[in-house]
């Protein structure tokens, strides 16, 4: 079997509205996307995109209740840099988008020292992370009032 790039959600803009959305920045598209699958299956609309660039555009088009990023610098891609990222963004809103960031053990502990945000959540890559990501998920949403069956944009 084949793995598709997810570079294009698989709703319409105006359908992703209507619930909860949430972007993933994940350099590598090709591989098995636990997380991703897990998301969808609890009714979340999970947009994958591959870049920085590529990540931008999606969220400035769906307005995300919820930011995931797979850290990993040696793919080029980097929470530290995607949080710099989102702060001089051109919409202000994004500085307050909730962050989730998916980290190893030495990169976890890297992330804890910065001088994080309360809205970002620094989560390590273990056995039980798949279970920890739900959960943290619906906690996180619930708390900023985010949950699919509050948003309403």
């Amino acid at each position: 079997m084949c793995a598709m790039p997810m570079l294009q959600p698989q709703v319409s803009p105006k359908a992703a509205l209507s619930r909860a959305v949430i972007v993933k920045l994940h350099h590598n598209l090709y591989a098995l996307d636990l997380y991703t699958d897990r998301l969808h299956t609890q009714g979340y609309t999970v947009i994958t995109a591959d870049n920085y660039q590529n990540t931008l555009d999606v969220v400035h088009r769906y307005q995300p209740a919820l930011i995931i990023v797979h850290d990993d610098p040696a793919s080029d891609v980097d929470a530290v840099h995607w949080l710099e990222l989102q702060h001089t963004d051109r919409i202000a809103a994004l500085t307050m988008t909730p962050l989730i960031i998916l980290a190893d053990s030495e990169r976890a502990a890297l992330l804890q020292v910065q001088e994080l945000p309360d809205r970002v959540i620094v989560i390590r890559n273990r056995a039980d992370t798949l279970n920890q990501l739900t959960r943290t998920v619906q906690r996180t949403l619930r708390v900023w009032g985010l949950d699919s069956t509050t948003v309403s944009r």
